[in-house]
């Protein structure tokens, strides 16, 4: 597990002139790994104070940066040479060409895009030699990674510089040959729904992923806690089917069973069994469920395997809501009306007290 934290959103120039990372100091400990988030695009005007970050930040032991601007990872290899670099996300990495194109500045590990099938991640981590982190849970953009420019158009905060205003979440109308086509209660047509992969645990780890993202932007403690201890189980059941009953420890997986020898990779049965062996409890789903999932209805439980299974465009985009609504619990069908009468008058009587 590691822990990612960083200033997002503001510039370097208006930072103190010392930055400490007390929680480097605790997570060793914890065996927890520390990273730090500078996955913006730096302005010419904040190249200096951005070199004294990068020294302060590899001074600290941070285990490595995570990286968008390709002249901020020429700094950081000039002024830490020592220190790892991960190309973010935002660097919208989709190729193996891309990967090794990052692998060739001093990249170790790539944030492939979550617009990715498993299949073309596999393709990546085949044709490239750098290590691959893919997102397994939370927010999908409606945009490719690092390529949307609506918040920065409409309100001057932009998403490549962490501030993200979600532009996606909003309602839009649909208009057809000059009409505004009638959607009944489907407004937010840009808003995907959330992304859950416990069920793609093994095949993400037989492609040769060598690292889950979980997705946290404004997320509490629980969630944190809930979302990395569903992984957690999931990764150390699929690493004991498909190598055959390992443990499942940190030594044993550095290695995926898709990127080591030949006779090694896992057959058809070990990785059904694997599938087999992920599965969710009940418990587990309604934790997943209430913690966060976005735009939950009747029919739908907010989660979505993204673009895991391949592009599915009518299952990721509901467009009823664009926030967390929690378990459906069912539907109201009717108020009596003596019931509502006697409701009106406790809430009068609370007003009075």
């Amino acid at each position: 597990m590691a822990y990612v934290y960083g200033r997002v959103g503001q510039p370097y120039g208006s930072l103190s002139a010392s930055l400490s990372y007390p929680p480097m100091l605790d997570l060793p400990m914890q065996g927890v790994k520390g990273y730090v988030a500078l996955n913006v695009l730096i302005f010419d005007e904040e190249l200096e104070a951005l070199e004294q970050r990068i020294r302060e930040i590899a001074a600290a032991g941070v285990d490595a940066l995570i990286v968008q601007d390709l002249g901020a990872v020429e700094l950081i290899r000039r002024v830490a040479p020592g220190l790892p670099i991960h190309g973010s996300t935002q660097m919208s990495i989709t190729s193996a060409q891309g990967a090794q194109f990052a692998a060739g500045l001093g990249v170790e590990r790539i944030v492939v895009g979550r617009e990715l099938s498993i299949k073309e991640i596999a393709k990546v981590r085949e044709q490239s030699t750098t290590e691959v982190e893919a997102f397994v849970h939370g927010a999908l953009c409606v945009s490719y990674s690092g390529q949307c420019f609506s918040s920065e158009a409409w309100g001057g905060r932009s998403a490549n510089r962490g501030q993200c205003a979600q532009a996606c979440r909003l309602p839009y109308g649909l208009i057809v040959d000059g009409m505004l086509k009638d959607l009944q209660d489907i407004s937010y047509l840009l808003s995907p729904q959330d992304l859950m992969a416990v069920s793609h645990v093994p095949e993400l780890i037989n492609s040769g992923v060598g690292c889950f993202k979980i997705e946290g932007r404004l997320k509490g403690p629980e969630y944190v806690a809930l979302t990395t201890q569903v992984y957690r189980r999931a990764v150390d059941a699929a690493w004991a089917a498909l190598t055959d009953g390992d443990d499942g420890s940190s030594s044993s997986r550095r290695s995926t069973p898709a990127t080591t020898t030949s006779s090694s990779v896992p057959d058809d049965g070990s990785l059904a069994a694997a599938k087999a062996s992920v599965a969710l409890t009940q418990q587990e789903q309604w934790d997943l469920e209430q913690v966060f999932a976005r735009g939950q209805d009747a029919d739908f439980n907010g989660l979505t395997p993204g673009f895991l299974e391949g592009p599915m465009h009518q299952r990721l985009v509901r467009g009823r809501a664009p926030k967390h609504r929690g378990v459906y619990a069912g539907t109201v069908v009717r108020i009596l009306q003596h019931s509502q009468q006697q409701h009106n008058n406790q809430q009068q009587q609370q007003q009075w007290q």
